[in-house]
């Protein structure tokens, strides 16, 4: 899966059985081991739901598999993190702000600030293991 995607192992909020999904990094901060995601189907998505009832989760970015303490992030920090996505993935940008809203967006400070409203950025912080 490479730097942009990542596997998210979880624990169903309703089922409590083991959950698999892949999201795409945002951003990884290599410094303090972080990775940034969205949830693009916003707080109705079962793994978000999830994460915001168990925040220890499992994920695998390539080769390497984690233990993370998921954080959803505040509206400033969102809107910074969509700001440097779109800033770092212009094509992707443009392409997913089509799925998420249905136009394009071209990533200026108040179309993240729009779409940090909709769309929680989630930051999962590297623990020990």
């Amino acid at each position: 899966m490479g730097e942009r995607f990542l596997m998210l192992r979880y624990v169903g909020h309703k089922s409590g059985l083991p959950r698999e999904t892949v999201i795409e990094v945002v951003r990884y901060d290599k410094a303090s081991g972080t990775y940034y995601v969205t949830s693009g189907w916003g707080t109705r998505s079962d793994w978000f739901q999830s994460i915001c009832k168990n925040p220890e989760v499992k994920i695998q970015a390539g080769n390497r598999q984690l233990k993370v303490r998921a954080q959803v992030l505040g509206l400033e920090d969102a809107v910074h993190e969509l700001f440097l996505y779109a800033k770092n993935h212009p094509t992707a940008f443009h392409e997913i702000s089509i799925l998420l809203t249905g136009k394009a967006l071209e990533g200026t400070d108040e179309e993240c600030r729009q779409l940090a409203c909709s769309t929680p950025v989630i930051a999962f912080h590297s623990q020990a293991s």
